[in-house]
Parts: C-alpha cells; structure tokens; sequence
C-alpha cells in the first residue's frame, strides 16, 4: 500500500511555493481513508486531528510536502521508488498516511498530523510550520512527543545543529590585468581567509551522550567583475553549523574570531541570516516511545524543524524512512523496504495493544 501511495505523491510536482496540488491529494486521501476528528487548514498546511480521549497523550507526526529536485514521472526498479524528494520526505509523508489509514480505530494516542508547506530553503518566516505554530499555539502545546518523518535511514536523530551564514568582503584595488602592480587583487588578498577556513578543525559538542559535529565552509564566492582587471572586491557566504549548546549571536561572534585570526585586513564581516539549533528536551513519554521503536539513536548533523518544536517546547525526534544521502539528488530514490520497516515501527508505537 505504501508503494501507491508514495507513487501518488510523487507524481504531483511540488516545488517550494507550489505545493497545493500536492496538499489536495493528500487532504482528499485523509477524509476518505483516515476519519479525522477534525481537518485544520492554514495557508498550504493541514493538521488532521484524530482525538480518542483526551486524558490520553498527543504524538504528531510532522513532514513537509515541497521538494528540491525538479519533477520527473515517478518509476520504480529494483525495490526503490524514484522520483523528486522521494527521500526527503515524500516517503515520511506515504508512511504517515499508510499508518493512519490502516489502524484507524486501533489507535492507542491522539493523533496530530501536520503536513506544511515551505520547508526547503526558506527562512523561517516563511516556513509553514512556523506559521502554524503561531496561528495555533494550543494545539501545538498539546502535543507530547513530535516525530518529524525527515530522512534519518530509520535510526532515531535527536536535536540537530544551528545553521548561521555571514557575508564576509574583502576589499583591495582595482587594476587592469596587464599591469597588476596598480592595483591590489582582493582574491589573492582573501587568500589567508580561504585557507583558515579550509584548515578549520570540526569540534565535537556532546550533549546528553550525543556528539555533534560544528563545522564552518565557504559555501559561496564572488568576486568584482571583469576578465581584464584585477578584482578589487571578493566576497563569501560563510556558513557554520553549530551545536545546540550555542546561540545565533555566539554562532557570528565565533564567526568574526575565525575571520580576524586569518590576519587579513580590510574585512568587512556581515550577519545574513541565522536559524538557531534544536535543543534536547528531556520528557519521560518521548523516553518510552524511542525505546518502543528501538532504533539506533543519533545527533542530527543538519537543521531540521525540530529546532522550533524544541524552542516552542514541544518534546520532539527526527526519524523518517528517506535515505539521508539521497536527499535534493536530481535521480533521488526511496527504498521501499525501508518505508516497510519504518511503518512496522510506527505500528509499533501507535497501535493498542492485544
């Protein structure tokens, strides 16, 4: 069943921006299959709601439904489904409704399920389930154990790193390329900067057992235009993923320090944006659902939206049956056998015992 249903979403294109085709589908597939208690939509989001006693505690399962890859037809071969964001994370999305609609009244919690819109590449104040949190802050501090369906290779990822990019510029002397000597070439100057960062050494932050790797790259460069002069401005993106132990203004502070440590002058070092990372929040219910699932468990080494569940509150995991190595890939797969364990483990939690 979760093959049809994966092949389904995979054939409506989703992009960022456009992913109310997507969302349609997926709103038609829950009232005829799931029997919602109530359907909430907001923007391009949906929040299915299937309460069976309110004494009982609340577990959301969370994905996203717009995709990185450009959109090809959906064709399976050798027990992997291929197709734009099948990893990331059409196949959370497939699995979540799979579940829903098999248990049915077999539930053993109340049951969110939160299916939001422009995840990919946006800042937050875009971001869909930023927008829910805001417009349903109740609803959402309800929920005690929140299952964000993003590719892990069904092992269990806590937290997740911050993500902080500044623009760095360099500033030397423009020249004509045939007499150099006029001016001051602002790429070779960045040089000393280039080559900090290239030898910069990832550290490790352990919190709660779990290691977390903070690793900063140069992810973008330009320099001034023109092919007969000598540059006299290069500029960089400067991304640094840190830990959860750190803020955003820590996250550019150490920014700035290892720019200053390159010795070069006339640097100008700018804040662009910054998200903040995912804290651990500790909750006994979230404790004896990971043991239930009895996965591997891990530190997240990317951001994912269990960082503003986490800064709401609201106790939450990353686990998903995408393959973390094919997410955004323009040929990017699912394997389909993966997306039946991770349904068997989900059974596992949700379903009421004999």
């Amino acid at each position: 069943m979760v093959a049809e249903i994966l092949n389904q979403l995979l054939a409506i294109p989703s992009p960022t921006f456009q992913e109310q085709a997507k969302v349609a589908y997926i709103k038609q597939f829950l009232l005829e299959n799931c029997m919602p208690s109530t359907l909430i939509e907001h923007e391009d989001n949906l929040i299915f709601q299937k309460e069976i006693d309110k004494q009982l505690p609340t577990i959301a399962l969370i994905g996203h439904s717009d995709v990185v890859p450009s959109h090809k037809l959906p064709f399976e071969k050798d027990g992997k489904l291929y197709g734009a964001g099948a990893s990331d994370m059409q196949a959370g999305l497939a699995c979540f409704l799979s579940v829903l609609s098999t248990l049915q009244e077999q539930l053993a919690y109340n049951i969110l399920l939160i299916v939001y819109a422009r995840e990919e590449g946006t800042p937050l104040e875009k971001n869909g389930l930023a927008s829910l949190i805001k417009a349903y802050p109740e609803l959402m501090r309800s929920i005690d154990c929140a299952i964000v369906g993003e590719p892990t290779d069904n092992t269990i990822q806590l937290g997740c790193l911050g993500s902080c990019h500044a623009s760095v510029t360099i500033t030397g002397k423009e020249a004509h390329s045939a007499r150099p000597w006029n001016g001051e070439n602002a790429l070779y100057k960045a040089l000393p900067i280039i080559q900090t960062l290239r030898d910069y050494t990832s550290k490790a932050v352990t919190i709660n057992t779990l290691e977390f790797k903070e690793v900063i790259s140069i992810t973008e460069c330009q320099v001034s235009p023109g092919r007969t002069s000598v540059p006299a401005e290069c500029s960089f993106n400067i991304n640094y993923r840190f830990g959860p132990d750190k803020t955003s203004e820590q996250a550019f502070a150490h920014i700035k320090e290892v720019v200053a440590s390159s010795g070069v002058r006339d640097v100008n070092c700018e804040l662009t944006d910054s998200v903040y990372a995912g804290k651990i929040i500790e909750s006994n219910f979230v404790d004896q659902i990971i043991k239930k699932i009895n996965k591997p468990i891990q530190a997240k080494q990317a951001w994912t939206d269990v960082a503003q569940l986490a800064e709401n509150g609201i106790p939450c995991f990353n686990f998903g049956p995408g393959l973390q190595s094919q997410a955004h890939k323009e040929d990017e797969y699912a394997d389909l056998m993966l997306c039946e364990n991770y349904i068997e483990s989900l059974q596992n939690i949700l379903k009421k015992g004999d």
